[in-house]
């Protein structure tokens, strides 16, 4: 078995400050772009996961040229790519001319969301790079905090979900601002539940306190 072979599992294993500080110093001396191929490849795929169009039933061209092309985001960068009121995404719409959907349902073992880009081969090659060009800088701001980010998921009932929001939105914007964290709540329950995904992402310390935030909004709730 290679090196890299042998390292690739360890390096899946790593958490997310530590994957960031190797790729800082290989990056730094370079090394990311002649010797280590397969690390530059799984470091993309900690931001986002080809999906084999192939397998998923979905034809990679169809007859009028246009293609469809599909990819997983880690949530945690999701707001960052999409842009205040979407001002982003938008200008990537914009300058390849592609239509690009960013699904609400979060997987729940991955906390990432589905992109899907489709129009014409160079049009979506262009609205890919223009994509990754983007998590590469959310990236590099991710390391530049030096903490270590992490995004956790809770499922809560349909039913419950106004008491984590609050009137007028007031209690998940208390969470947010109190424990500087992304809250995300899924806009429909999980397929064939009755629940409905929570991510929170942000310092690890702040992420425990916001899910137990989450939790006593409910259980006020009952109380009631």
């Amino acid at each position: 078995m290679s090196l890299i072979g042998m390292l690739r599992p360890l390096w899946r294993n790593a958490r997310p400050n530590l994957q960031c500080k190797v790729l800082t110093e290989l990056a730094r001396n370079n090394v990311i772009k002649s010797h280590v191929p397969s690390i530059a490849t799984i470091t993309n795929r900690y931001l986002c996961t080809d999906i084999n169009t192939e397998s998923s039933g979905i034809p990679p061209e169809s007859r009028s040229g246009l293609i469809t092309h599909r990819f997983l985001v880690e949530d945690l960068f999701v707001s960052g790519l999409i842009g205040r009121a979407g001002n982003i995404i938008g200008g990537i719409r914009k300058q390849s001319g592609c239509s690009i959907k960013i699904e609400d349902f979060i997987d729940e073992e991955s906390c990432k969301r589905e992109v899907c880009i489709y129009g014409p081969s160079k049009d979506v090659d262009l609205a890919k790079e223009l994509i990754q060009s983007r998590l590469n800088i959310l990236l590099e701001r991710y390391n530049e905090t030096g903490k270590a980010l992490v995004s956790k998921h809770l499922l809560v009932e349909n039913d419950h979900v106004g008491a984590v929001i609050g009137q007028r939105g007031n209690n998940i914007t208390k969470i947010r601002n109190q424990c500087d964290c992304q809250v995300r709540i899924a806009r429909q329950p999980q397929p064939g539940t009755t629940t409905r995904a929570i991510v929170i992402s942000g310092d690890p310390e702040e992420v425990d306190r916001a899910i137990e935030m989450v939790k006593n909004s409910v259980e006020n709730r009952h109380e009631e």
